[in-house]
């Protein structure tokens, strides 16, 4: 799932260019539209973006691939995985047998609900499509805000346990 909003995430965002004259439009966009990939991803990919700019390596993105109008989200899908592995390590870890594993990645669902709400003021438009793009919006910000809680919670026992 994680892929998926990288690469969808990358798409949507020729959104912000498709006005632009000679830029190609990426494969799938259409059929994108109506899902909210580009918030979540942005959101998801908020400590690679700053790690990569502390550390300079923001001018290797020219050397990626091409989708049409944008670049191959290569360092997106590659820190996906790596967190998607941490967050299962943790959760099998120390929350699967803990009686209060539920509470962990409830947290992060309704603070990821939170983080998503003003994409819910597009229902009243009254189009389905808005409801669609609501919908995906507060499911994978909050599925995000989720396994960005689990993994924070296995940063934190991590440390504890060399403390």
């Amino acid at each position: 799932i994680l892929t998926f909003i990288c690469i969808g995430g990358a798409i949507q965002t020729y959104t912000f260019v498709h006005d632009i004259p000679g830029i190609p439009k990426p494969p799938l966009y259409d059929l994108l539209r109506p899902f909210d990939l580009w918030a979540p991803w942005i959101f998801f990919t908020i400590p690679i973006d700053i790690l990569s700019y502390t550390l300079g390596l923001s001018r290797l993105i020219h050397f990626l691939p091409n989708m049409g109008g944008v670049c191959f989200p290569l360092f997106s899908i590659t820190y996906a995985y790596i967190v998607s592995c941490w967050t299962i390590y943790t959760w099998r870890r120390w929350l699967a047998s803990a009686e209060n594993r539920s509470t962990v990645p409830i947290i992060g669902a309704v603070l990821g609900a939170l983080l998503a709400s003003p994409s819910i003021y597009t229902i009243f438009n009254g189009k389905i499509e808005n409801v669609i793009f609501a919908a995906s919006s507060i499911m994978f910000t909050a599925l995000i805000a989720s396994i960005y809680t689990i993994s924070i919670y296995g940063i934190y026992r991590m440390f504890r346990t060399f403390i």
